[in-house]
């Protein structure tokens, strides 16, 4: 089946509306609210462990090559447009984000392989490998077919769990791995770093964490570079996947907090996100 859309690549909503012809003055409603059918064809826009312009967040996550998704609030597995979404006769073109108002990378033409009768209904989505190109595009590698890596915990939330937990400040840090990088990521470019980022509330105890794993001698190990302090949890957790995003979407993110990246495109990291005091 041919497609508009190269699996791997990031849209806006208003480029995929584009592609498909459909008019200006339809692109509204469903089009900006989740999902939407055009032309025998549905289209799911759906955010990936971050909450909607409308506030809305229904835990969609990646499970290996799965995608665990929730309908809008209030959907029901009886209804008809969820119904024909679901029976396999129309193509389901699934877009993601991991930031709200960023592009959306494109998943590929989905089946659903498993249904919750809940509400709001939960579809677990399969992505088979016989996936549409368009033309002169190239097959799409695992890290494009599999975004399970794509998981972190949830945001900071003060409250009662075994112990008493308080919301204080809180650090954004950026770690670069120094040494013999090469013998854990062989094919790792010579111009390039690799680097975490992370949120902590003690960053040289988190330090100590990351190289604990490090026998005494060995080669290479985490340096701290940058810290930058935020007065709460859930402010910091924001500055931190505005970078994480920002990673995913240049193409340097190898999953979880992690990137690899030339050192000049570093630099202009550290730069943006971790600016030196004026």
């Amino acid at each position: 089946m041919p497609s508009h859309f190269e699996l791997g690549k990031t849209y806006t909503r208003e480029q995929v509306a584009t592609a498909i012809g459909m008019p200006p003055d339809r692109q509204g409603g469903n089009w900006l609210t989740g999902y939407d059918k055009w032309n025998s064809e549905f289209f799911v826009f759906c955010n990936v462990g971050t909450a909607g312009r409308t506030g809305h967040d229904y835990a969609n996550r990646w499970d290996g090559k799965s995608l665990i998704w929730f309908g809008k609030g209030g959907t029901r597995l009886g209804q008809a447009t969820i119904q024909e979404m679901i029976s396999g006769e129309l193509p389901v073109h699934v877009f993601w984000r991991g930031k709200d108002r960023a592009a959306f990378t494109y998943a590929g033409i989905a089946a659903a392989a498993d249904v919750h009768d809940q509400t709001p209904v939960g579809v677990v989505w399969d992505f088979g490998s016989n996936q549409p190109l368009i033309e002169g595009g190239t097959p799409p590698t695992d890290r494009q077919r599999d975004w399970s890596d794509f998981r972190r915990g949830p945001p900071p939330s003060p409250g009662k769990r075994t112990v008493d937990f308080r919301d204080s400040e809180t650090t954004l840090y950026l770690m670069r791995l120094e040494g013999s990088c090469e013998s854990i990521m062989p094919s790792l470019p010579a111009d390039h770093v690799v680097l975490k980022v992370g949120i902590t509330n003690s960053p040289d105890r988190r330090l100590g964490e990351m190289n604990q794993g490090f026998p005494p001698g060995a080669a290479l190990g985490w340096r701290l570079i940058r810290q930058r302090r935020f007065q709460n949890g859930m402010a910091s957790f924001g500055a931190e996947s505005d970078c994480l995003e920002e990673l995913r979407q240049s193409g340097h993110w190898v999953g979880g907090e992690f990137a690899a990246m030339p050192r000049a495109a570093f630099n202009a990291l550290v730069d943006r996100h971790w600016p030196e005091p004026s």
